[in-house]
């Protein structure tokens, strides 16, 4: 597979689907750092951060939801990741 295809999110989801690692991987590496810089300043601590993440992209490697979603900048990693937070401040 040609590097720049891992750029295409709609090809990194096809491949996501069909249970690619190496697009679930390039997937962590796109959005890791963001979601996790958001998640600590939410969070102030870094070990909750670390877990929500972890959490996270476990939700996505196991399609416990619906994967389009992810399109549009990784507008649903960010959206999981708001749900979470807000569970953890619920608990």
């Amino acid at each position: 597979m040609p590097a720049d295809s891992f750029y295409d999110e709609h090809e990194l989801l096809s491949r996501l689907k069909a249970g690619d690692k190496l697009a679930f991987a390039r997937l962590y590496e796109l959005y890791s750092r963001p979601l996790y810089l958001n998640l600590l300043k939410l969070l102030k601590t870094e070990q909750v951060a670390e877990e929500i993440l972890q959490s996270i992209f476990f939700i996505v490697w196991e399609k416990e939801k619906p994967l389009q979603l992810i399109i549009v900048s990784g507008g649903y990693l960010f959206r999981i990741a708001e749900n979470k937070v807000h569970d953890f401040f619920e608990s």
